[in-house]
């Protein structure tokens, strides 16, 4: 749900600078909570909404994400007017009262609260900054010129969020295998399930690998994997149907993360992914992968050289020659166990070694940092005082050699002389029988990578099911299932 801004920011200036007003409270909202209020007769609404953020100047527009199940929703769609107000500190009762703890008229019990004079609608007084707005359905940004492409979700499968031990997994899992084997006779020849008398008589007889009182068939555990990623997949393809029919013509991409590997990210690419993103951390990668203490010292403040590479092939692989990095690191980070200031120059570094493997845009994680909540400590590009960092400063270079960067010549790539393959599967079935502590599927592939680059040899990363003809190298790392 859109929403066009009539009213600017609470007197702080003229209501009738919309566009101005729009601009400073778009500044205040990025490191702020929102709470939207609407009325409907003589009852009011609120409810608290972080996924907020502005559209466009021209016309000015937010981008409002309500839950259809918020008891604010149908008002929206009878109303048509509502507010956006910008809370503060002094706000966080009302913003936890208008996040479920509270319903109804009593939300508006916390804090002053008028109604603006021309809509009757109701909006916090000491906010921020208020916006009063008219609804506008999605349908209008679909091909409104300032949305060049959209993402879907966000990370998915991070935080070891795709496997599901459902009852219904269980049963979506039993008719995948009814589809791929047709006969639950032929699943048991596949999997060996004579061994230790497995077999099964119907596909509603076979359970979810991790509910066996021992170690589970690794063929029941690698269709399991399949069935995870090729749901993921499904989830994916069904957003981007729904994106597709209101925004004809708009790229849709997703930022994959590098080195997770719950899904196969080709197949992913396959369900409707115009172009394959990623999310660029070298330094906290460095930090969290399998490098001894002297690697990780060494390359603490600019990250392992060829970590970004790296993943700027395999995902320009994925995205069939199209990669954007979704989110680049600009300043220190939150998450690893050592969290350095980059070494001057590796934000401006860091860009144009994308661009240099391919990267049609790269955008930087985050615009302004937060001075609060899970990720206060993870630098943006603005300090939370709207002053440019350091890695802001870089950024800012950048753009200005853009300026005079031949962007056309630079789109004109070639076929590189190496394919190495980089197979899903292949990681799924080491990790299922790893049969070696330290054999690390992901490590054998990066380390072969490091060499080819040590030997200065460009590299095209590809699925093993990819068409090799043409390359003069073809290196296959461990993969246990060639097709």
């Amino acid at each position: 749900m859109s929403g066009n801004a009539i009213l600017s920011e609470a007197g702080a200036f003229a209501a009738s600078d919309v566009v101005q007003g729009l601009k400073k409270a778009m500044r205040r909202m990025a490191a702020s909570v929102v709470v939207v209020s609407s009325r409907q007769n003589d009852t009011r609404f609120a409810m608290s909404a972080s996924a907020v953020t502005s559209l466009s100047v021209d016309p000015p527009s937010l981008l409002v994400c309500v839950n259809q199940s918020a008891s604010v929703f149908p008002v929206l769609l009878a109303r048509h007017d509502f507010a956006v107000n910008v809370l503060s500190v002094i706000h966080q009762p009302l913003s936890v009262a208008c996040s479920g703890t509270q319903s109804g008229e009593s939300r508006f019990a916390i804090g002053n609260w008028v109604d603006d004079p021309e809509t009757n609608v109701p909006y916090l007084q000491d906010a921020q900054a208020s916006l009063i707005c008219a609804v506008d359905l999605v349908q209008r940004y679909g091909t409104h010129p300032a949305v060049i492409a959209w993402q879907t979700d966000n990370e998915l499968a991070c935080h070891d969020t795709s496997p599901s031990y459902t009852e219904a997994a269980r049963e979506r899992f039993g008719k995948w295998l009814a589809t791929r084997y047709g006969e639950v006779e032929r699943l048991n020849t596949a999997w060996g399930n004579v061994f230790w008398s497995m077999e099964y008589r119907r596909f509603d007889e076979i359970g979810l690998p991790n509910r066996t009182p021992t170690d589970a068939n690794p063929s029941h555990w690698l269709d399991f994997r399949r069935f995870m990623s090729s749901e993921v997949a499904s989830f994916h393809g069904l957003q981007g149907d729904l994106i597709r029919a209101h925004a004809p013509g708009r790229d849709l991409l997703h930022n994959f993360m590098g080195f997770f590997t719950s899904f196969d990210h080709y197949e992913f690419a396959e369900s409707g992914l115009d172009v394959a993103a990623w999310d660029s951390y070298p330094l906290p990668r460095t930090e969290v992968l399998w490098f001894d203490d002297a690697e990780k010292h060494r390359w603490a403040r600019t990250g392992h050289p060829d970590i970004p590479a790296f993943n700027h092939d395999l995902y320009r692989g994925v995205g069939k020659g199209r990669m954007w990095v979704m989110e680049q690191q600009v300043g220190p980070v939150n998450w690893a166990p050592y969290n350095p200031v980059p070494k001057a120059g590796m934000a401006r570094l860091w860009t144009w070694e994308a661009f240099a493997h391919g990267a049609e845009l790269v955008s930087y994680f985050r615009w302004r940092q937060a001075p609060f909540a899970q990720e206060q400590m993870h630098s943006g590009i603005n300090a939370p005082d709207d002053k440019l960092t350091a890695g802001g400063h870089e950024i800012a270079r950048v753009a200005r050699e853009l300026e005079n960067f031949d962007q056309a010549a630079a789109a004109r790539t070639k076929h590189a002389p190496v394919a190495l393959l980089f197979d899903y599967p292949a990681d799924w079935i080491v990790q299922i029988q790893r049969h070696g502590a330290d054999f690390d599927y992901q490590r054998l592939v990066f380390e072969w990578y490091s060499c080819l680059r040590e030997m200065g040899v460009d590299v095209d990363m590809l699925p093993a099911t990819a068409d090799l003809s043409g390359y003069r190298l073809v290196v296959a790392c461990a993969d246990p299932v060639l097709a």
